[in-house]
């Protein structure tokens, strides 16, 4: 396994399922850089792990709960 370079910047992309969050992930992966990419559903992020050839998927859980 090729190891990337450590002079590769690393991005921490939010919400990277839909807008502005999406497309920034997408730019991320062109230039070749590190991406760590987080969505609610994964699938939904699917093709952008593909793209970048991921080599990890980190799974959470959230939970909402209304307070008054």
């Amino acid at each position: 396994m090729a190891s990337e370079s450590t002079n590769t910047p690393v991005w921490l992309i939010t919400g990277c399922s839909t807008g502005f969050g999406r497309e920034l992930a997408k730019l991320v992966i062109a230039r070749g850089w590190r991406l760590v990419a987080t969505a609610r559903d994964k699938s939904r992020v699917a093709d952008l792990a593909e793209a970048r050839k991921a080599r990890y998927w980190l799974s959470t859980s959230t939970s909402a709960r209304q307070t008054r």
